[in-house]
């Protein structure tokens, strides 16, 4: 085994083993985190938001989407929609704020 490694075992009350199992199989995440829309951040300069499925405001310093039931706001200067199509949306500008609905 490589320096640094650890080989960890999950035992039971009973000393028995068990099979160790991720964080969002123990959690139960898994439908909470992808029922939500992905929205992937470029510093506060662009933002891509998966899963959009239209534009229900668009107007100087504010771009609101709908994506998978959830309206996501974005404040800013100089915001533009770059990219809208196949479920995808790419903003840019000068993010002030970010806020869901």
């Amino acid at each position: 085994m490589p320096a640094g490694s650890y080989n960890l075992r999950v035992m039971d009350m009973d000393n028995t083993e068990r099979p160790r199992k991720g964080i969002l199989d123990r959690l139960k995440l898994d439908d909470v985190i992808y029922a939500n829309p992905r929205i992937e951040l470029s510093g506060n300069r662009m933002a891509s938001v998966s899963g959009c499925s239209g534009v229900s405001e668009y107007e100087n310093g504010r771009i609101s989407l709908v994506a998978d039931g959830t309206v996501t706001i974005f404040s800013g200067d100089g915001l533009e929609i770059i990219s809208l199509g196949d479920g995808e949306a790419v903003i840019r500008g000068k993010f002030f704020s970010i806020e869901f609905r």
